[in-house]
């Protein structure tokens, strides 16, 4: 497994620990999966919109993710996010 720095914790560590992001970055989390622009989440959230972009990039150097696609998948893998479908 790679192990990247992120302050004082390493990837490695995170991944086994089951509070990886904060509560503010679930949040942000849970609104790119609801399908918000990056605009509308900081108006939602009363922050600047370079606050939401910093969120993002954290959650995808946390999650191991390039993009925002893999953003998702990678917390759907993690228990970070659960399927609302009812089939």
């Amino acid at each position: 497994m790679e192990i990247r720095k992120f302050g004082t914790l390493t990837y490695e560590r995170m991944n086994n620990e089951t509070n990886i992001i904060s509560p503010r970055e679930e949040q942000v989390l849970n609104l790119i999966a609801e399908e918000f622009t990056n605009s509308e989440i900081a108006e939602k959230l009363k922050v600047k919109e370079s606050t939401i972009i910093t969120h993002r990039r954290n959650l995808c150097f946390k999650l191991g993710a390039k993009n925002t696609a893999g953003l998702m998948v990678k917390a759907f893998e993690h228990g970070l996010l659960f399927s609302n479908k009812t089939d």
